[in-house]
Parts: structure tokens; C-alpha cells; sequence
């Protein structure tokens, strides 16, 4: 359970085998580099996957996955917290909300461009 906003810069390089992922909380991805992935529920199942800077991914949630890179990509993952859909759901009356995961989200009402990093972490970057 992910109980607060979280920023990981994730830079990955080249990869010869698929590597088992799981996202335990609901997260949003923004390339920040041109590259390449393939990605599967299966190792021997994976599709291939190409973006450029800017596109967005909104990751699967509680679901066995595999990933294997095939370029250096750079992505920036925000863990959105728990806590956050659960007022949504009280809100709505519902007993849970979730984003539904997609491999290129748009909706031009989500932007990331306009969101200004502390300086600490872009130093870290």
C-alpha cells in the first residue's frame, strides 16, 4: 500500500532476458528518452513496445508481468497513494476506484510537462 506521492527516476538499459515485475500500487509512467520494451504476463509471450519522450503509461496494478528492455530508455514513475483513491471511492460511494492500466494513455487533460521538479531530485537525475 503505497501511503504517500512517490518520484522514481528509472534509467534501463538493454536487457538479453525478460525480467518478472510486479507494481503493488497504481503508478503513472512518463518517457523521458526514446526507447523500446517488450513486455508480457508470459516470458515466452512478450509484445513490443516503442515510445518516444513525453508518452504516458499507466501501469498495470497487482498483476505478475515480464519486461525485457531493448534500448536504454530513461522513465519518470509517480506511485500515486492509496489513501487518495480511497476518498474518490468514499466520494463516489463506491467500495474501490482504480485507473484502468493502458500501454500509451492520452487525454489531453494530463500533462506532466507543467509539473516542476525540485531542485534535489533533478540533480539526482
Amino acid at each position: 500500500m503505497i501511503s504517500r506521492l512517490q518520484i522514481e527516476h528509472f534509467s534501463c538499459q538493454r536487457e538479453s532476458e525478460a525480467n518478472f515485475y510486479m507494481q503493488s500500487g497504481q503508478s503513472v509512467a512518463k518517457i523521458l528518452t526514446p526507447g523500446r520494451y517488450e513486455h508480457g504476463i508470459s516470458r515466452s509471450r512478450l509484445l513490443d513496445y516503442s515510445y518516444l519522450p513525453g508518452e504516458l503509461i499507466v501501469c498495470n496494478r497487482g498483476i505478475e508481468e515480464w519486461v525485457r528492455w531493448r534500448s536504454p530508455i530513461q522513465i519518470l514513475k509517480i506511485d500515486l497513494p492509496d489513501q487518495a483513491f480511497q476518498a474518490i471511492a468514499q466520494e463516489a460511494g463506491a467500495d474501490s476506484v482504480e485507473i484502468a492500466s493502458s500501454t500509451n494513455y492520452k487525454d489531453g487533460r494530463v500533462a506532466f510537462s507543467s509539473i516542476p521538479l525540485p531542485r534535489p531530485l533533478l540533480q539526482r537525475l
